[in-house]
């Protein structure tokens, strides 16, 4: 490899870096970064399957100087860099030009999604990067036949296989690569890649049953608590399957296949291909792809293997499994899965860019390389600098509450966010987090009694029942669930951000109060928010409330306070 290659390769991670670090979250966004972070921060144990490379990776960052949560968004932002830097790495061994594997690299690391990924706790960077270091062996195998190259290439295979077991669907690229490459390992030269492998699919699990037997973490919602559940953990047995993308049963969802709903996740896919590769990517990944039909065939079955398999699975299972309400939030959490096969249409865009400048000249590239560092910037810039407003919501929780009073929460995100004020902050007192859809977890169950000895509790959503065996401890409830808090107590009514369960009607003053809560809050509005973020789900549920509190104010003395309101709803 050229020194001229690895000088590019250093500069692009040093100035992505620096770009990622400057608009990093501050502490967390949507969907599951909060427990990502609380994992990370703890050095505790993630839903499953655990991430135990990226949570062990993610504590070392958690300790360097600053923030915990910040510096665990950091770390994406490096990893993403450096992913970047091996992927033009990795474009160049495949002979592209240096200029049109800056242009492909560019085009990659500027995406809204690679970018949004890039400044958040997520363990997508760490995905990518396992990912493209696999691609980067396996060429570097096949051109040079060093063992060391293969070797590496089993040993990023496995470690991409312990950090998500949908890794698993790039295997076909890779082996359609080996074989087509006549450099698959013959007779015994298979021993020691299947034991780099199995080595770098076990030792991340072996360091975090390691940790378990050491000393209790203070997050493990999982209840694990040595080697022997690490097995379990990366099947993940208790979400349904190895293949789940959410909790249930079943492959393909608990009802018959949804037609209209795998159509609905198609053009949710070409959304996020089209968002970060128009107007430059996508027409030089269609001319990337015709001229390379004759001359590069084994580079774009290996690319088209990886967008077809990876793109079709996260599709199809994504689309049955995925149910929820509200499109837009549903939209965000599938782009997350969007990410990893769309790597290989930025390559096929680094096929178009090479093919165009070897017809017109490196002027074209320089044109072309240009356009990709500008255009980003020109559309969109992702900047998450002011975006922690899943913190800035658990937080308005814990003021809305008592100490001891009991929280019915229904999403993810705002969930661990609570977690994370009460497992690391201490801010959330004797506070009850209810995760009805946890009930029949027995994790989860076992967490309430280590966690509040004094509780008591029956598994069931009869809300009058929590009431009446903790006669102490008032009951609140996230927005969504309204409907629920009204059939038990019909007297419930807005408190903030909360839903307060009251046996009886309450005096006007308590309807004010807690309706002029909603004032308190620095709330998310929607303009705040890019189209792939999950926190899409707060503008819903404030304006949801927003509206309840219009409602209950009906005296003339609250027609000022009702004004302000009706004002706020406009802005969400």
């Amino acid at each position: 490899m050229q020194r001229r290659d690895l000088g590019l390769a250093a500069l692009s991670f040093g100035a992505l870096s620096l770009l990622y670090a400057w608009g990093r979250c501050p502490s967390f966004g949507g969907a599951d970064s909060p427990q990502h972070v609380l994992s990370a921060v703890t050095w505790g144990v993630s839903w499953p399957p655990g991430y135990p490379l990226y949570v062990m990776l993610g504590h070392l960052a958690s300790r360097l100087p600053g923030s915990p949560a910040g510096n665990v968004s950091l770390l994406s932002g490096l990893l993403h860099a450096l992913a970047a830097a091996l992927f033009f790495l990795l474009l160049r061994r495949l002979e592209l030009r240096p200029l049109s594997a800056l242009a492909a690299t560019a085009l990659m690391a500027l995406s809204p999604l690679y970018w949004f990924y890039s400044e958040l706790g997520e363990v997508r960077a760490l995905n990518d990067l396992l990912a493209l270091a696999s691609a980067y062996a396996a060429v570097a195998w096949t051109q040079g036949r060093r063992p060391a190259a293969l070797l590496a290439l089993a040993a990023c295979l496995g470690l991409g296989l312990s950090h998500h077991p949908t890794f698993v669907l790039l295997l076909p690229a890779f082996a359609w690569w080996l074989w087509r490459s006549g450099a698959l390992p013959q007779g015994r030269s298979w021993a020691g890649p299947a034991g780099a492998l199995l080595c770098g699919l076990a030792l991340p699990y072996l360091a975090l049953g390691l940790r378990l037997r050491l000393g209790t973490p203070a997050y493990n919602l999982t209840s694990a608590s040595g080697l022997l559940d690490m097995p379990a953990l990366f099947l993940r047995r208790d979400l349904g399957g190895l293949w789940r993308v959410v909790a249930g049963q079943g492959l393909l969802g608990p009802e018959g296949f949804d037609w209209a709903r795998l159509w609905q996740h198609v053009v949710w896919f070409w959304r996020s291909a089209s968002a970060g590769l128009l107007p430059l990517g996508l027409p030089l990944a269609a001319l990337g792809v015709a001229a390379s039909w004759k001359r590069r065939p084994r580079e774009l079955v290996f690319w088209g293997l990886w967008l077809g398999v990876a793109g079709l699975c996260y599709v199809v299972l994504g689309s049955q499994q995925l149910r929820l309400m509200n499109p837009e939030f549903a939209y965000a959490i599938a782009a997350r899965f969007h990410l990893l096969p769309l790597l290989a249409v930025f390559a096929a865009a680094g096929l178009g860019a090479d093919w165009l400048e070897e017809r017109c000249g490196p002027v074209l590239g320089w044109l072309v390389l240009a356009a990709a560092l500008v255009l980003p910037f020109q559309r969109q810039v992702i900047d998450l600098r002011r975006s922690g407003h899943v913190m800035d919501y658990a937080r308005e929780m814990v003021r809305a509450t008592g100490p001891s009073d009991m929280i019915l929460m229904t999403s993810d995100a705002s969930t661990f966010a609570l977690l994370y004020l009460d497992v690391v902050e201490r801010a959330a007192g004797d506070r009850v987090v209810l995760v009805p859809s946890l009930f029949g977890y027995p994790p989860y169950q076992r967490w309430l009694v280590r966690r509040h000895p004094g509780l008591n509790f029956e598994m069931s959503t009869d809300w009058a029942r929590w009431r009446q065996l903790n006669p102490g401890r008032e009951l609140y409830a996230e927005a969504e669930a309204w409907y629920d808090m009204r059939a038990a107590f019909p007297a419930s009514a807005p408190a903030g951000v909360l839903i307060r369960a009251w046996e009886a009607p309450p005096a006007p003053e308590a309807l004010r109060d807690g309706a002029a809560r909603l004032l308190a809050w620095r709330a998310v509005f929607r303009r705040d928010l890019y189209p792939f973020s999950p926190e899409l789900e707060l503008v819903n549920t404030y304006r949801l409330m927003l509206n309840w509190g219009l409602e209950v104010l009906t005296r003339p003395e609250d027609a000022d306070l009702a004004e302000k309101l009706r004002q706020r709803l406009k802005e969400a």
